[in-house]
């Protein structure tokens, strides 16, 4: 991406608290998802709370991972996009390695849970596990790790078309990516209706592929989300983007001084579609899928709502540089507050599944863990391990910062 560079920006960065706070609710709302919770009370009840909450869980945390490879920067050195989604991918891939590895042993019982369901030998249950790996991101109680893989596949698409195509492009073409596994899977609900060479196709997507939940059809949609909120707060912040090459196009800033106007428009437009989604909802099996094509635009005003709310006026921004220089102390603290959060919400929800699957395995059998009591209990074991870790990496980085005076 020639000519694309993007810098940091104290004013800006410092309401970023703000997101750590709705990713570490949206940690919570994904232990949610797995435990069901509501079901206990009614399907309908369920139904509700998945088309309010959970739906949009796991897109929030790709469109920040979008924002921010956009806003964040070096302040004192121009960082490339490419050479950021870079860094970004090695970093992710060696998480998606850890994790997988972490949830190993729950992967090798689900080996023999196959075996004796199905009567899959170990080389079949490997098979399917390298292929899970590569395409699907999840095996055995692992569900979360689709999200990585998911990841990884979108900012290596990201990466590949960032010298061709400008932001707004790429979210074009992953909406309509968005748009085509929407219709994969509806192709498969209504194949009596399509012709025998396109249910032959769809069948071999699927026998290959497995979902279309994935990096491609999915993931790239609400990452590019992200990265096109993130592009316009840096412009309605005012803050120095130069002139860059998708394709000769330039973008103009746009002072966004008062905000709450615009947030009052977008979390009105991002309502109204909603209830349009949840309408379709109730409609039968092809109001379902239209419900699916509406999350896309409805998450898209809803996320730039969300990016409003991190963004502050220019009067606003020079009234906390004010409170940084009167009060730092207060001001570290809140920003301190937030690096926990985001480091809580990233541990609970790679953690979290391992108490799921006590819930399923051993405390409640499978098929009876959809309860309020696995979701509480999976919430306060998942934190507290949360919080473990993220003292034992507190302590590890103090003693090696010790070790390291000691030898100078």
């Amino acid at each position: 991406m020639e000519g694309f560079s993007y810098m940091g920006s104290n004013a800006l960065r410092q309401n970023y608290y703000r997101l750590d706070y709705l990713k570490l609710f949206c940690a919570f709302v994904v232990i949610a998802i797995h435990t069901s919770p509501l079901l206990a009370l009614s399907e309908f009840a369920d139904h509700i709370f998945d088309d309010c909450f959970t739906v949009y869980a796991v897109p929030i945390f790709y469109a920040c991972t979008g924002f921010l490879l956009i806003v964040n920067g070096n302040e004192e050195n121009s960082i490339s996009l490419r050479h950021h989604i870079r860094k970004t991918i090695k970093k992710v891939v060696r998480l998606y390695l850890i994790w997988t590895a972490v949830y190993m042993p729950l992967t090798i019982y689900g080996w023999t849970v196959n075996k004796n369901l199905y009567g899959d030998s170990i080389a079949i249950s490997a098979v399917k596990f390298i292929r899970s790996f590569l395409f699907v991101g999840e095996n055995y109680y692992s569900w979360t790790l689709w999200y990585l893989n998911g990841l990884i596949v979108a900012l290596l698409i990201i990466y590949v078309l960032s010298n061709k195509m400008t932001i707004k492009e790429m979210f074009i073409l992953s909406s309509m990516l968005y748009a085509i596994g929407i219709g994969l899977n509806a192709g498969v609900t209504f194949s009596e209706y399509l012709s025998s060479s396109v249910s032959t196709g769809i069948a071999l997507y699927f026998k290959a592929f497995v979902t279309t939940r994935n990096g491609l059809f999915q993931s790239f949609a609400f990452i590019t989300t992200g990265m096109a909120c993130g592009l316009a707060t840096k412009q309605g912040s005012r803050l120095l983007i130069s002139r860059h090459k998708f394709k000769s196009t330039a973008f103009k800033l746009v002072s966004y001084n008062d905000v709450s106007s615009l947030k009052s428009s977008t979390f009105v437009t991002a309502i109204t579609l909603f209830i349009a989604k949840f309408a379709c909802s109730f409609s039968g099996i092809g109001g379902g899928y239209l419900s699916q094509l509406l999350t896309l635009p409805t998450f898209c005003f809803l996320f730039r709502g969300i990016s409003y709310w991190c963004m502050k006026s220019d009067d606003e921004q020079m009234n906390e540089r004010k409170k940084v220089t009167e009060k730092e102390g207060t001001d570290k603290r809140m920003i301190d507050r937030g690096i926990i959060c985001r480091k809580l919400s990233t541990n609970i929800y790679f953690v979290h599944m391992y108490f799921v699957a006590l819930c399923a395995l051993a405390i409640f059998g499978e098929g009876n863990c959809n309860n309020f009591y696995s979701f509480f209990i999976v919430c306060a074991c998942a934190t507290s391990v949360g919080l473990v870790m993220i003292l034992i990496a507190k302590w590890r980085r103090t003693k090696s910062t010790s070790c390291h005076s000691a030898t100078t």
